[in-house]
C-alpha cells in the first residue's frame, strides 16, 4: 500500500481547493493511504472525508505565534507524530519554504511543494487553482484529468439549524447570505468583502419578495449582526460548525457571498446555486470544473486596470477603496436572483 502525505494547514478555501487532489490520488492509487497535516480550524471538514485515512492537526495559533519558541514547539510536536515515517509522495500545498520544516524528518521517494519560483511555477496565474493543485500531484503538463472532482461522500448531512426545514418541505425559496469572512489568523482581507450596507439592502429586497433569508458566519463575524436588526432574517452567525453549515447549504436554494470560506463551502455542498461577488481576485482561478456551472460570478474587475490585484497572500497595491466590489450593486445581485427564480433554477 502506497502512503501519501498532504500538508495543507488552512485556510478553509485553500483546503477545499486541495480536496480534488484526494480524488485524483484515489483514481490513480485506489488503495493509497492518505495522511493530511492540517490546522484545527479546518479539521471538521477533513474529518468528514472518508478517503482521508489519517489527520494530524496542528494548533495554528502556536504555529503562527510571534514567539519563536512557541512556533518551534509546535513544529517539534509535528515531528514527534511523523518523524522517520516513510511516504511515497509528500505534497506540500504551501509556497512558503518554511512549511518544509514540518516534514524535514520524513522519508519519501518524492517531495513536491507549491512554488512561485522557476521558469515553470507550480501554479500558473489565471488558471484554476484546484486544477493546478491536481497538476502538481500528477507532475505533468499533459494528460490532464477531464473533470475536477471532490472526494466521494464528502461531508455527510448533519442536523439542520433549529427552525429551518428541508427543501422538499418548504414553500418559499431559501437564500443564505455570508457577509463576513475574508480573514484568517495571518491577515484581514477586508478589500475582498462586499460592503455590508449592500448586503443589508439586498436582504430587504429578498424579504419584500418573500424569500427566507439566513445570515451565516463564524463567531468572528458577529460584528455583522447589528446591521440586520430591523430586517427579517434567521440569524445563524456563530451557531453552526462547518459540517452543519455545509448541510444547511445543501438544504438551501442559493448562497450569496464574496471571495471567502463560505463561497468554497457552498461549492463543496454541491447543491445550492451560488452568486459569488468578486473584485480583487480573479474568479476564473476558482473553477471547480463539474461544479462551476452552479456558480454565477459578478466581477466588476474586468473594467479596471488594477484588477485583479490579489496574488495569493498580499494585495499588489495600496488600495483602500475597493471600487471593484462597490461597483456591484444590490439591485444587480437581486436581478440575478430573480433570473434564477424565473428559470426555476433557484
Amino acid at each position: 500500500m502506497k502512503k501519501i502525505l498532504i500538508v495543507k494547514i488552512g485556510a478553509i478555501g485553500d483546503v477545499i481547493m486541495t480536496l480534488p487532489v484526494v480524488s485524483e490520488i484515489k483514481k490513480k492509487l485506489p488503495e493509497a493511504h492518505i495522511t493530511w497535516i492540517c490546522g484545527e480550524v479546518v479539521y471538521p471538514i477533513l474529518a468528514n472525508i472518508p478517503d482521508i485515512n489519517e489527520i494530524i492537526t496542528l494548533d495554528e495559533q502556536k504555529l503562527f505565534s510571534e514567539n519563536i519558541s512557541v512556533r518551534l514547539g509546535e513544529v517539534l510536536s509535528c515531528h514527534r507524530k511523523i518523524a522517520l515515517r516513510k511516504f511515497e509522495d509528500v505534497l506540500i500545498f504551501h509556497p512558503d519554504f518554511r512549511y518544509r520544516f514540518l516534514t524535514v524528518l520524513v522519508r519519501s521517494k518524492r517531495k513536491v511543494r507549491l512554488s512561485r519560483e522557476g521558469e515553470r511555477p507550480s501554479m500558473i496565474p489565471g488558471r484554476s487553482r484546484p486544477f493546478e493543485r491536481v497538476r502538481l500531484f500528477l507532475d505533468m503538463d499533459d494528460n490532464y484529468p477531464s473533470v475536477i472532482q471532490f472526494p466521494r461522500d464528502a461531508i455527510p448531512c448533519a442536523a439542520l439549524t433549529p427552525g429551518t426545514q428541508p427543501l422538499q418541505d418548504r414553500k418559499v425559496k431559501r437564500v443564505i447570505l455570508a457577509p463576513g469572512g475574508a480573514k484568517n489568523l495571518l491577515q484581514e482581507q477586508a478589500l475582498k468583502r462586499w460592503p455590508i450596507e449592500n448586503y443589508v439592502r439586498l436582504a430587504k429586497f429578498l424579504g419584500e419578495q418573500n424569500y427566507e433569508v439566513i445570515l451565516s458566519g463564524a463567531d468572528s463575524d458577529e460584528w455583522i449582526i447589528p446591521y440586520f436588526e430591523d430586517i427579517k432574517v434567521v440569524n445563524a452567525v456563530g451557531k453552526l460548525n462547518l459540517p452543519e453549515l455545509v448541510s444547511l447549504m445543501r438544504e438551501s436554494d442559493l448562497v450569496i457571498t464574496h471571495d471567502s470560506g463560505p463561497f468554497h463551502l457552498a461549492v463543496l455542498a454541491q447543491h445550492p446555486h451560488v452568486i459569488a461577488l468578486f473584485g480583487p481576485t480573479n474568479p476564473f482561478e476558482f473553477n471547480y470544473g463539474e461544479n462551476f456551472d452552479r456558480v454565477k460570478f459578478l466581477w466588476k474587475g474586468t473594467n479596471l486596470l488594477c484588477s485583479p490585484c490579489y496574488y495569493g497572500k498580499h494585495f499588489s497595491s495600496q488600495c483602500k477603496n475597493n471600487i471593484c466590489m462597490q461597483g456591484i450593486t444590490p439591485e444587480a445581485v437581486f436581478e440575478e436572483v430573480e433570473k434564477l427564480k424565473a428559470e426555476n433554477i433557484c
